[in-house]
């Protein structure tokens, strides 16, 4: 052992990352729920608007409601992080990386794809495809660091390592 509980109890290295991976659960799901707000406010404003984007209409919503079945499963996902965090189980982890992963490329895709068809009707790109692009990079940027904190975690567990306190055992 290489510190006592009493030293690791304080904060040391292993307490720290197994936060950051409970912190990178809880900004998966509070990222997705404010996408998933912002892209149901699209779909509204859109809808409202049906003339203003002419035949591109219903590829534009489509790409919103793709960002919001992303975000939900991104919702669940987290939650499913938090758990195998809080349960140490290694197995868990895995389909938040993945998940996390192909999640940030799909919407990716459907916001690259609304804001083409935006441009393709009013021929320039506006403030708002510059916003939801600043947007979907710095979210790129935060959950890279997210996933890198939860894979750090998931090595320890998978090398030995738990969190919790020193077993009681009884002669």
């Amino acid at each position: 052992m290489i510190a006592t509980y009493s030293t690791l109890d304080r904060g040391s290295y292993h307490f720290r990352i197994r936060r950051n991976a409970i912190i990178a659960g809880m900004y998966t799901g509070a990222m997705s729920i404010v996408v998933a707000i912002y892209c149901g406010w699209r779909l509204v404003v859109n809808a409202r608007h049906k003339e203003a984007l002419q035949d591109v209409y219903w590829g534009v919503q489509i790409s919103y409601m793709a960002n919001i079945g992303c975000q939900f499963a991104s919702v669940f996902l987290g939650t499913l992080l938090l758990v195998a965090v809080n349960r140490e189980n290694a197995a868990l982890i895995v389909p938040w990386v993945v998940g996390t992963i192909a999640f940030i490329a799909m919407e990716a895709v459907g916001t690259v794809y609304s804001n083409v068809l935006r441009d393709h009707v009013n021929h320039e790109f506006d403030t708002l495809c510059k916003v939801e692009a600043a947007f979907l990079f710095g979210r790129g940027v935060l959950s890279s660091v997210a996933i890198y904190t939860v894979l750090r975690v998931y090595r320890a567990l998978k090398t030995g390592v738990r969190f919790s306190g020193p077993e009681l055992v009884e002669l």
